[in-house]
């Protein structure tokens, strides 16, 4: 199912990423495609706001992976992927982004997910961002049918 929303501040798209994240369980992978500035990271405090994370949700630009915990969840966590830097996929795979991405108990965003696409699992929901300027953005969400197998 595809569906297509515009925003016109931080905080709409926050709180579209929100409701998307009370509709999730875990094992839930997002992946997040734009230009840089399109609100990618926005999203992801959104949905990390969404989960009950009480941290403050940075882009892991530099460390490539943040891990938060989900409060009166003990056995889940919200992991934060940047794949900017990353020049090759194997380097995610080195450092354990595969078990990460398929841990069952874990909800993943993934930011510039097309860079890591072919080790992503088929129920990978697909964030797009297109930035309009002055704070407007349109954002396509493509949610794979649980019922097709390809």
């Amino acid at each position: 199912m595809n569906y297509t929303y515009r925003t016109f501040k931080d905080e709409e798209t926050k709180a579209l990423a929100r409701g998307l994240a009370a509709t999730l369980r875990p094992g839930s992978v997002i992946a997040l495609t734009g230009e840089l500035g399109s609100g990618k990271t926005t999203f992801v405090q959104g949905f990390a706001q969404g989960l009950g994370v009480q941290s403050t949700v940075n882009s892991p630009t530099f460390v490539l992976i943040k891990r938060y915990p989900i409060p009166g969840k003990s056995s889940s966590f919200f992991f934060h992927l940047d794949c900017y830097r990353v020049r090759n996929p194997q380097a995610m795979v080195d450092i354990g982004a595969l078990e990460i991405i398929h841990d069952p108990r874990a909800f993943v965003a993934i930011e510039w997910a097309e860079k890591i696409k072919a080790q992503l699992p088929s129920h990978t929901i697909w964030v797009q961002f297109y930035d309009e300027g002055e704070g407007r953005r349109t954002i396509e969400i493509a949610i794979p049918d649980p019922n097709d197998t390809n």
